[in-house]
């Protein structure tokens, strides 16, 4: 994730770097320090263990909370 960002920063870009995925995706770049938001949506579905995210919350502020439908929760976290 890391040369993938620093490629990207090379490249003549207007606004932010938005990446769409799941949890794998979410502990790949946090664990380079490389999130500074984040939207997380949980759904209410059993899928055996799952996966854990492992996003470092403590550095995180939790900014919004909003209900969906079919029991949905949309999160949204700024890097502190």
């Amino acid at each position: 994730p890391k040369i993938f960002i620093e490629q990207l920063k090379e490249q003549p870009l207007e606004g932010h770097i938005w990446l769409l995925g799941g949890a794998e995706l979410i502990k790949s770049f946090a664990k380079e320090n490389l999130i500074d938001e984040c939207i997380i949506t949980v759904i209410p579905t059993n899928l055996g263990e799952g996966i854990k995210l492992e996003l470092p919350y403590e550095d995180f502020i939790l900014t919004q909370t909003k209900m969906c439908s079919a029991g949905m929760v949309q999160k949204s976290y700024l890097k502190k």
